[in-house]
């Protein structure tokens, strides 16, 4: 089923929970379970893998001292 999930949001990152639920024939409780075991987190109405680069975090560090 994971890998069912990663396909279809690799391919449209808009989809709703309940649109892969019903796609996939599941509850959406669980696709927002295999959501946070794979990762990925839903950022402007879309899912993203919840990744943060080395420049992001320095950039993080460096907003935190400043304030």
């Amino acid at each position: 089923m994971k890998i069912k999930l990663k396909t279809l949001v690799e391919s449209n990152p808009r989809y709703t929970t309940r649109k892969l639920a019903e796609m996939l024939n599941t509850l959406k409780s669980t696709i927002v379970e295999h959501f946070v075991k794979l990762g990925y987190i839903n950022r402007f109405d879309g899912w993203v893998p919840h990744d943060l680069t080395e420049k992001n975090l320095m950039n993080r560090i460096s907003i935190c001292n400043s304030l």
